[in-house]
């Protein structure tokens, strides 16, 4: 989570965790990355670049929030969202809801929303992680511009300093405690001061092979 540094997969995971556990309206009747009743978040990584899926089983489209693109940059990108809104679809299918594609079509129709772009190289995790904190669902149907304040580099960098935190204090407490457990598995233990000095030769046989 350091400034100007990409952010593991496995943080990215560990958000949308802690987001669908987290206490409140807004988190009790929308369910990330899980097949939800109302709503579907769908963090993408392809290509080194993440971007995020939205899905309302209200509504027949797909949405797209890209921090790096306002439209479709290339054909490969288009088929890839086809094909996103066609497992979106399929996740509605499997917590319950009627599918949403029209008879006879493979994929939805997905729209691209414009909204602030990301003012580096290494902050598309940032974004996305924040996008399914902040963004409204229900102001993206029938809308090509979402409102939201463009978000600068110490912006962002403090994004990252609240998301570890949130991580850091949510109620996941057996994963924390796993991760603290591998942590201190791989924890190395101090070299004597014999071994520090670059004044006392020693020699070590060789590591086993098998």
């Amino acid at each position: 989570m350091e400034p100007k540094s990409y952010i593991d997969i496995g943080v990215v995971g560990l958000m949308c965790h802690v987001l669908n556990r987290e206490e409140g309206d807004r988190y009790e009747k929308l369910v990330y990355c899980l097949p939800p009743e109302l709503l579907v978040f769908a963090p993408v990584l392809y290509s080194d670049h993440w971007w995020l899926y939205v899905l309302d089983k209200n509504v027949p489209e797909m949405f797209v929030l890209d921090s790096k693109n306002i439209s479709s940059p290339t054909d490969e990108k288009t088929t890839l969202n086809k094909f996103g809104s066609n497992i979106m679809n399929q996740l509605l299918k499997w917590a319950g809801a009627l599918s949403i594609l029209k008879k006879g079509s493979w994929s939805l129709p997905t729209r691209y929303v414009n909204i602030p772009q990301q003012p580096n190289n290494h902050d598309c995790e940032v974004f996305v992680m924040k996008w399914m904190e902040l963004i409204d669902p229900t102001k993206l149907a029938g809308c090509c511009t979402y409102d939201i304040e463009q978000w600068t580099e110490p912006m962002l960098n403090e994004f990252r300093k609240k998301i570890i935190t949130k991580i850091i204090m949510s109620k996941e407490k057996s994963m924390r405690a796993d991760a603290i457990a591998a942590v201190q598995n791989m924890r190395v233990t101090r070299p004597a001061v014999a071994l520090r000095s670059p004044f006392i030769p020693f020699s070590t046989p060789d590591l086993p092979t098998k």
